[in-house]
Formats: C-alpha cells, sequence, structure tokens
C-alpha cells in the first residue's frame, strides 16, 4: 500500500527502513525518501514507527524466530506474524 504519494513510497518500503534503524519520520524520509514533500504521509509514518516500537519490546530472539519476525513484519504479513509470535 502506498504511504507516501508524493514519492511513490510503500509501507514495506517504510517498514524495510524502520528495521535497518530508522526510529523517526527525519531518518525514514532519509532512507526512503518519504515524508519529504507535502507532510501528508506522516501520520501513516508515524503509525508505522508505533507498531514497530510495541514489536521491538519484545525480548530479542535469536535464529528462526527472529527472521520470522522480521520478515512478517517488514511484508505486513499479519498470519505470519501471528504465526511467529505463537512460536515463541
Amino acid at each position: 500500500m502506498l504511504i507516501c504519494h508524493c514519492a511513490v513510497v510503500s509501507d514495506r518500503a517504510i517498514r524495510a527502513a524502520i528495521v535497518d534503524g530508522a526510529s523517526d519520520v527525519a531518518e525514514v524520509g532519509q532512507r526512503c525518501g518519504a515524508a519529504r514533500a507535502c507532510g501528508g504521509c506522516v501520520p501513516g509514518i508515524e503509525s508505522l514507527l508505533a507498531e514497530a516500537a510495541i514489536a521491538i519490546r519484545e525480548p530479542a530472539s535469536v535464529g528462526a524466530r527472529q527472521a520470522a519476525r522480521r520478515h512478517a513484519y517488514v511484508c505486513g504479513d499479519h498470519e505470519r506474524r501471528e504465526a511467529a509470535a505463537a512460536v515463541a
């Protein structure tokens, strides 16, 4: 789904920027180009940042569980994310 229409940036690209370390709207913009024009996408980016903050609060795990969670988050696949959480 497109979040930033001005720069044509999808939720997946924004999620990937967050996984790569972006922790606020400005950093997301630097990494993927979103939120640099009209600002209409800022609420959507803030929502994705908040969603990621909840996921980050979980204790870090190693191996398949961590990879499954990261993949589910980046892809926005809620069923896979729930399955990964059930494994933990």
